[in-house]
């Protein structure tokens, strides 16, 4: 996939019953993503936007596997999926055979 923004999921560490680290933690890239405020808004039509600047909305590739309470770095910062991830592609045929629905998640930077 051409074009979009590479984000970086961390992947917590996978143990066993007995406590022992099976795979420890790591990183994936997610490529191809798009990324935008979530629900940004024209003010009275004044070409004023409103959008909340802690929340983003990452539309990333098909089948890309994303777990609520996942840590995802975007443009160098470190955010929280906040919102379950769904996958628009699933059950899909498109018409148009390059058109590929993407998943939908809501990430939250979360600053106190």
């Amino acid at each position: 996939m051409t074009g979009g923004e590479t984000l970086t999921a961390k992947t917590k560490p996978v143990v066993d019953r007995y406590g022992d680290v099976v795979q420890p933690a790591g990183e994936r890239e997610i490529h191809g993503c798009v990324v935008g405020l979530q629900g940004q808004a024209d003010i009275n039509g004044g070409g004023v936007w409103d959008g909340d600047a802690t929340t983003l909305e990452v539309l990333a590739p098909p089948g890309t596997v994303v777990e609520e309470g996942a840590v995802i770095i975007c443009r160098g910062l470190e955010y929280t999926v906040s919102h379950v991830p769904f996958d628009w592609s699933v059950g899909r045929r498109p018409v148009n055979a390059r058109h590929r629905p993407r998943v939908r998640f809501l990430i939250d930077r979360g600053e106190a």
